[in-house]
C-alpha cells in the first residue's frame, strides 16, 4: 500500500499466487453484492437482504491482513482500475 490517510490505506491491488486460496471467498462476496443490488433495485429497500451481504463482507475482512500493521481491517473496496482502499479499525487506546 502506498498511501495512508488516518484509518484508511490507499494503493494498488496486486494479487499474488496466494490470492488463489481466497478467490472463492471474493467471488462469493461479489455474487452476494450483485444479488443485494438487484434486490435493492427491485424493492427500493436498501436494507433488503442486508444481513447476508454483511456476513459475506465479514467473511472476507476477517481473512485480510496487512503485513505492515497489526490493526484489523474494518472494510475494503477494490475498484475497476485495481485501486484499493482499506479502512482499518481505530487503534485501541
Amino acid at each position: 500500500m502506498s498511501q495512508r490517510d488516518g484509518n484508511c490505506v490507499f494503493g494498488q491491488f496486486v494479487p499474488e499466487a496466494v490470492f488463489e486460496a481466497c478467490r472463492g471467498a471474493f467471488e462469493e462476496a461479489h455474487r452476494g453484492d450483485e444479488e443485494y443490488q438487484r434486490e435493492v433495485a427491485r424493492t427500493g429497500d436498501v436494507f433488503a437482504d442486508r444481513e447476508r451481504f454483511h456476513t459475506a463482507v465479514a467473511a472476507l475482512t476477517t481473512r485480510i491482513s496487512l503485513p505492515d500493521t497489526s490493526r484489523e481491517v474494518e472494510e475494503f473496496n477494490i475498484f475497476a482500475d485495481d485501486t484499493v482502499e482499506i479502512y482499518l479499525y481505530a487503534p485501541d487506546n
